[in-house]
């Protein structure tokens, strides 16, 4: 319970847009199910909480194979995550736009990430135009159709490879970065 306790915590400390309420075990309420329970009550309508629910399973599993295969695919890191995150949009939505959007919206969504890679993101015009298509699809409404879900994905995917030292970021790529101890 304690994990529930704390986890509920974070969720309302950080205050993510778009979580909307829930009859059973809503996170602007202390809850009294074991955190597992909790997430499985809101697995269907949101992939963060599917993933405590299956035990990370897309994340842990599918997610870090796609990243692997992009890794074959091409050597430049950051065109890695991006294919990350349309084959994790076009596969599964967007909870979050879900939730703010509409299921058709995400859908909708989803469908613009599949052409970009039908397209062969990154190289050709035709690849350049469907993600242009798709950004500005995700970019309207005040980018209300942000996907959140999807973000969140991807970076969970990058620390379970980074961990595991199946990604390990090029300097070069991403840019060095200084830490600076605070004293």
């Amino acid at each position: 319970m304690r994990d529930s306790c704390d986890v509920y915590a974070a969720i309302r400390l950080a205050a993510p847009g778009g979580l909307g309420s829930a009859e059973d075990q809503d996170v602007t309420e202390e809850p009294s199910q074991p955190l597992r329970e909790c997430m499985r009550l809101a697995a269907d309508r949101d992939l963060i909480a599917a993933q405590y629910a299956g035990g990370f399973r897309e994340l842990l599993g599918i997610g870090c194979e796609w990243l692997r295969e992009a890794a074959v695919r091409n050597p430049d890191q950051r065109q890695q995550v991006v294919e990350l995150a349309l084959r994790l949009l076009a596969e599964f939505g967007d909870s979050l736009i879900a939730r703010k959007c509409g299921p058709g919206l995400s859908a909708q969504a989803a469908l613009l990430a599949g052409r970009v890679l039908a397209a062969g993101w990154p190289d050709g015009a035709a690849a350049v135009s469907a993600m242009a298509e798709l950004d500005g699809f995700l970019r309207s409404e005040g980018n209300r159709r942000n996907p959140g879900t999807t973000a969140d994905m991807t970076a969970g995917i990058l620390f379970a490879a980074l961990r595991d030292g199946q990604f390990i970021m090029d300097p070069v790529q991403f840019g060095a970065v200084d830490s600076v101890v605070a004293g």
